[in-house]
């Protein structure tokens, strides 16, 4: 080994450590942002909460926004279909939510199939989280969804007893 080629690893060497020890960073891990859930159920009749947003929507918030609802007997008035376009061009067609008298309920990502199957006229019980007003919609969200009278596969609500 000559003494260009020796002086030239030696000087690669060099520039790697300086380069590996000046990346290092500090790492102190941080923990993941906790999602908190609701921190309790309350049951409310479905005209009753869109009356009292449309009448006093700062006193509906206090009362309902990040809460977990529990709503009987919400009667579906429109489903609302999404298209999405895969990378080869396929059209897929889904339901993305449904509304009964301005209010979305949005179902959550276990309820997903059972949307699939919801129709305008059908009868559904619902346990979602109250988001508040967004665009001039009530907006319940992450919503398990249980059908009266009808099957949606999506099995029982989570309602303590």
């Amino acid at each position: 080994m000559n003494w260009r080629t020796a002086s030239l690893l030696v000087i690669t060497v060099i520039t790697l450590c300086l380069v590996i020890t000046g990346c290092r960073q500090n790492t102190t891990s941080v923990p993941p942002p906790q999602i908190t859930e609701p921190s309790y159920q309350l049951e409310v009749d479905v005209s009753e909460l869109n009356s009292l947003y449309m009448a006093d929507e700062v006193a509906a918030d206090a009362m309902f926004r990040g809460k977990r609802l529990i709503l009987y007997e919400v009667p579906v008035e429109e489903v609302q279909e999404t298209l999405q376009i895969d990378r080869h061009g396929e059209i897929t067609v889904f339901k993305e939510y449904f509304t009964f008298e301005g209010i979305r309920f949005y179902p959550n990502a276990l309820a997903f199939a059972a949307m699939q199957q919801v129709e305008v006229g059908f009868v559904l019980n619902v346990v979602g989280d109250c988001r508040g007003v967004h665009m001039g919609a009530v907006i319940i969200d992450n919503s398990w969804l249980e059908g009266v009278g009808v099957d949606l596969g999506g099995g029982s609500l989570p309602i303590p007893y």
